[in-house]
């Protein structure tokens, strides 16, 4: 017999089916994996984004609520490990943050940079600040969140760009003085800095929607956006120049006369050209056109339309390569569905392909494009079946000039809205969505070598785990499996199971939290399969709850604070807060509130002082207690005087403080507080009178003692002096 916990497994084939056979190999090598939920059900995620690297590893962003409070999140997906981090918050929690508030981007390094709309707790609900917080790929970890925009603006829609060196573009849209202008600022990843905030565009015309950046390896960058001149809105761009660190005068690339919007830019990372497109009324139809900009002259090419007349055209994209080739994507009305066309730009002949029909049937939305150096793009799209919206995607081959079949990503039975997918330097993808469920969730699918088998969720009844798996679509067929176990996720093996050809097996484990793969034998080496999550049992106690905030509004105290960063293997069931009439204690209040929201208010709360914090409650467990936050109510009990060891003599000790520093309630009275260790009261507690400064106790036995005097008021126990040791011989 084998188990998980002693490396070994106890196999007990409850379930078990072969593999009877595998098809010839075929000529693709990939396959989009199933999907994975990025975030966990009970609470709404919302709007995500992504980026890749050039090997593989990608970072997702998203908005996600949390009880009334809202928290940007990332997870990072190790290259061809397909494991995917648990989420983690990069922001502190905001009560009114823009659900489209957030944007991502990773550079060949794997460092990276994220930015969100934030706004503080308590604040304005219209005043809210541009964070961004930068991803440290050596380490592995995010960095503290900085504000880029003034604390007096409405500040939205942020867009991120970075270079091959760590340095970032962040641009937005704010209230400007009369009108919303866009503004941005720079990181210099040498002095390790942000730059001040500069505004790009020119105000006295309101920016409509969304502006868009790329930005080039070499640290060259361009913005684009739409902005009202008087009569209609305008496509203008500007250019960042990285040697000199300036923004160009904003230039106009739709043509006056019909109102032109929905700009979307890419410029390609050697930097030899831009490409943008927008949607532009012909005065009957909407049309989707382009321009082109030379960096060398700095000048941007008359517009070109790319859709054709008669039918209206919206929500585009384009992604340019690394030689100055582009593709664009967009939806157009064909008089019965809203279909996806696309068009290429070849910097060989200098013109862009016709329009070409890539879905026919069912309304398409939101299409998202990347592209790799040789210019083998990957399209991502959502389509209706009738029912439902789900995800597909196809990929452009450069080299053959043909479109890949297209794929369902997602599931049929939800709704799945605002997909991105981004493509590395092997041909390997990324996509992600939003999936509106019973919970709004993040999933994710991996485009990838297809010899990985698919491992699905598990099933698990006490201490069996019912394990089943994809075998390769395509490729040389496995000829053995071997599924393996870890404590961490994609840690070292704790167990080893060959199980021959199997697809689905049952085995033993005993309780604990396992990270499961599937490793495919094929030829002398092994594919893993991705990774899934196994809980056996109660599962742990939650780690501590994150970014504890209490707010004191009049009489009322509203909490705040974020699951921990192990909910998805410690689902919590319920909070408790604790509060104290000092740190640490909990001698005021120690009650659950029932349920997994991270908020809980308290009103009518009496004058006083508290010591206030929270732990989660999973089935495994308590977790330890959050961070502590002081509360006061009324006015502030009094500060802390100075303690002074005036003399010890013999078994008399003398004992002088000042005054209770204002401000702060009025002192009632002293109370000297004397234990045989720190922070203890138990060898003697005097109360005096509000006008004593000195306290003489005789006959005091022999011995060490910790002493600190406290001024008392009608609003609580006011702070501890200083602690003085005395010692008595």
């Amino acid at each position: 017999m084998m188990s998980f916990g002693s490396g070994r497994w106890a196999v007990a084939v409850l379930a078990v089916s072969v593999c009877l056979g595998f098809a010839a190999p075929a000529l693709a090598q990939r396959a989009w994996s199933v999907p994975l939920d990025l975030t966990p059900g009970g609470q709404q995620a919302r709007r995500p984004r992504l980026a890749m690297d050039d090997n593989g590893h990608a970072l997702a962003t998203w908005i996600r609520e949390q009880g009334t409070a809202r928290v940007t999140q990332s997870s990072r997906l190790a290259g061809a490990s397909l494991i995917w981090t648990l989420p983690a918050n990069i922001s502190a929690p905001s009560t009114e943050a823009a659900l489209e508030g957030t944007d991502v981007a990773l550079n060949g390094s794997g460092d990276g940079v994220a930015a969100w709309v934030h706004r503080e707790p308590g604040s304005d609900p219209a005043r809210q600040r541009i964070q961004a917080a930068r991803y440290d790929g050596v380490a592995a970890a995010w960095g503290t969140p900085v504000n880029l925009s003034a604390p007096v603006e409405t500040a939205v829609h942020p867009r991120v760009g970075l270079d091959a060196a760590g340095n970032a573009l962040v641009i937005w849209v704010a209230s400007g003085p009369t009108t919303r202008v866009v503004q941005g600022a720079r990181y210099d990843a040498a002095a390790g800095e942000w730059s001040a905030l500069v505004t790009l565009s020119v105000d006295g015309g309101d920016i409509a929607g969304e502006p868009a950046l790329s930005m080039d390896d070499a640290g060259d960058g361009v913005a684009v956006w739409a902005r009202g001149n008087g009569s209609v809105t305008i496509v203008q761009a500007s250019a960042y120049d990285g040697a000199s660190g300036a923004w160009s005068a904003p230039v106009d690339l739709s043509a006056v006369g019909y109102p032109a919007s929905d700009p979307h830019v890419s410029r390609a990372r050697t930097g030899v050209a831009a490409v943008a497109v927008w949607t532009r009324s012909n005065g009957t139809t909407q049309l989707i056109e382009s321009s082109r900009l030379d960096p060398g002259p700095g000048t941007w090419s008359d517009p070109v339309t790319l859709s054709y007349a008669g039918a209206d055209a919206f929500e585009s994209d384009v992604i340019a390569d690394e030689d100055g080739n582009a593709l664009a994507a967009w939806t157009r009305f064909d008089g019965n569905f809203r279909s996806l066309q696309t068009a290429r730009y070849s910097v060989s002949a200098a013109a862009w392909s016709p329009a070409a029909n890539r879905t026919a049937g069912g309304n398409v939305q939101g299409p998202n494009l990347s592209m790799d150096a040789a210019g083998n793009a990957a399209l991502i799209w959502t389509r209706s079946n009738g029912v439902h919206d789900v995800v597909q995607a196809a990929f452009f081959d450069a080299a053959l000039d043909v479109w890949s079949a297209t794929n369902d990503l997602s599931q049929p039975f939800a709704t799945a809205r605002v997909p991105r997918v981004r493509l590395d330097a092997t041909g390997d993808a990324v996509a992600v969505w939003q999936l509106d469920a019973d919970y709004q969730i993040v999933q994710a699918s991996v485009f990838t070598i297809s010899t990985a088998p698919r491992l699905q969720p598990a099933g698990v009844a006490g201490p069996f785990i019912t394990l089943s798996w994809t075998p390769p679509t395509s490729g040389v067929p496995p000829s053995a499996y071997t599924i393996v176990a870890s404590a961490v996720p994609g840690g070292a093996p704790i167990a080893s199971l060959p199980v021959g050809l199997l697809v689905s097996t049952t085995v033993m484990a005993p309780d604990g939290v396992y990270y499961v793969r599937v490793m495919a034998t094929v030829g002398t080496g092994e594919v893993p399969s991705n990774e899934i999550t196994v809980v056996v049992g109660f599962g742990p106690a939650p780690t501590e709850p994150l970014n504890f905030v209490a707010t004191v509004e009049a009489s009322a105290v509203t909490l705040t604070w974020t699951p921990p960063l192990n909910a998805a293997i410690a689902p919590v069931q319920t909070y408790v807060v604790e509060a104290g009439s000092e740190p640490g204690l909990a001698d005021l209040a120690w009650f659950a509130t029932g349920n997994a929201f991270t908020t809980y208010e308290a009103p009518g709360v009496p004058n006083g002082r508290y010591w206030v914090r929270v732990r989660a409650q999973s089935a495994g467990g308590l977790s330890p207690p959050s961070i502590e936050a002081r509360v006061v109510i009324g006015l502030p009990p009094p500060g802390a005087p100075v303690l002074v060891l005036t003399s010890v003599a013999g078994a008399t000790v003398t004992l002088d403080w000042t005054e209770a520093p204002a401000p702060g309630a009025p002192v009632s009275g002293y109370q000297v507080r004397a234990g045989t260790a720190p922070g203890l009261s138990n060898a003697a507690v005097v109360d005096l009178a509000p006008t004593d400064r000195r306290y003489v106790a005789s006959a005091v036995p022999a011995g060490t003692y910790y002493v600190r005097v406290v001024p008392l008021s009608a609003h609580g126990p006011g702070d501890a002096s200083n602690e003085v040791v005395v010692t008595v011989p």
